[in-house]
């Protein structure tokens, strides 16, 4: 009996890897030839679909838009995001295009809900800005 019990124990308190429905990464580029972009965020809605957000500037504001929705596949070693050409290690969390002719184009960070994922984001955007707007100083208009 308490093998048993010992059992449903264990699976009900497993934490599932598999599932990346509800968690998120940001995407970091470190890649010398890609680091003009902004980092990217993906949040995983589904089994099989994740969201593409990206920081944006237009007239002097930085802004979070959602970019697209698409579908992402997984296997042991890295999860395929289709809509973005892009695969992430599952071990190192090192962000590679498909068929790695960048190399490692840089990093992510992994953030277990939407919301703890969106504070982060809006923190680098608000970094960003506060760096642009530095460079506003001294404008007459």
């Amino acid at each position: 009996m308490k093998i048993i019990l010992s059992i449903i124990f264990m699976f009900l308190t497993a934490q599932s890897f598999a599932d990346l429905t509800g968690k998120g990464l940001i995407c970091t580029f470190t890649d010398s030839g890609f680091t003009k972009y902004k980092p990217r965020s993906f949040y995983f809605t589904s089994t099989e679909n994740y969201e593409r957000r990206n920081i944006t500037e237009k007239n002097d504001k930085f802004k979070i838009l959602l970019i697209d929705e698409s579908r992402y596949k997984t296997d042991k070693d890295f999860i395929s995001l289709w809509g973005n050409e892009m695969t992430v290690n599952r071990k190192t969390l090192e962000y590679v295009s498909m068929d790695n002719a960048y190399g490692t184009l840089g990093y992510c960070e992994v953030f277990d809900d939407f919301k703890k994922l969106n504070k982060a984001y809006t923190k680098i955007k608000n970094t960003y800005q506060e760096e642009y707007n530095k460079t506003l100083e001294g404008n007459k208009i």
